[in-house]
């Protein structure tokens, strides 16, 4: 039964991961029902035209999904701070400026935490910076 539990964040993220996917399809259906009839090479422009537009969809997407991870992070630091009510803490912090800098140093320091638990100290400091290129790379 546990093996199965995701987290409300682990599911919001697959969640809009599927709804992503589902937007993309209802687009490109709705793209070749217009290349009925249409002459081919009428049709590969078309077809670059909604890949480029595709691919420009993607950071928006991508930009999403961070947005989710960190305010998920946020939650857990808040609730673990002790807090009573995340809804006010977050009120009362600037996320509207880039990342406040103790937030973005707190999950620094928990990316380092996990690293050191897992290599031991932190020696060398491009083997951590490969590390963190591995955690967030494909989120950015």
């Amino acid at each position: 039964m546990l093996a199965n539990y995701k987290t409300v964040a682990e599911v919001e993220k697959i969640t809009t991961a599927r709804d992503n996917y589902k937007s993309q399809l209802e687009t490109a259906q709705t793209a070749l029902k217009e290349f009925e009839g249409v002459d081919v090479e009428n049709l590969k422009s078309e077809i670059a035209k909604l890949n480029t537009s595709l691919k420009g969809k993607e950071p928006e997407y991508q930009t999403k999904i961070a947005d989710m991870e960190f305010n998920s992070v946020l939650d857990g630091a808040i609730s673990k701070s002790g807090a009573r009510n995340a809804t006010a803490v977050k009120a009362l912090l600037d996320l509207g400026s880039e990342l406040s800098s103790v937030l973005h140093e707190f999950i620094h320091w928990q990316d380092s935490e996990k690293y050191r638990q897992k290599f031991g100290e932190i020696t060398d400091y491009n083997a951590y910076c490969d590390y963190l290129n591995k955690i967030y790379a494909p989120k950015v």
